[in-house]
């Protein structure tokens, strides 16, 4: 696979997502092995197209321009989606 297209295809999951996604939950949805989206997601995040945020020892990954108030799932005049 091409490297831009698996790229491509992390962004789109990631925007799809309700909430951050771990880098298995990722792997799992592109059927690429967890450490060639780890890879993927490192570049992406020093690229500036992702954001990652370490809760515990899991890795939170979100596309950059997600608002906290989408990502903690207030969004809608403060109910849960």
């Amino acid at each position: 696979m091409d490297s831009s297209f698996l790229e491509e295809m992390i962004l789109s999951i990631l925007k799809k997502s309700n909430t951050s996604l771990t880098i298995l939950e990722i792997a799992e949805r592109t059927g690429i092995h967890r450490v060639t989206a780890s890879k993927y997601l490192s570049a992406m995040e020093a690229k500036g197209h992702v954001s990652r945020r370490d809760v515990g020892k899991a890795k939170l990954y979100s596309p950059i321009g997600i608002s906290m108030v989408q990502e903690n799932g207030i969004a809608n005049g403060g109910f849960r989606i």
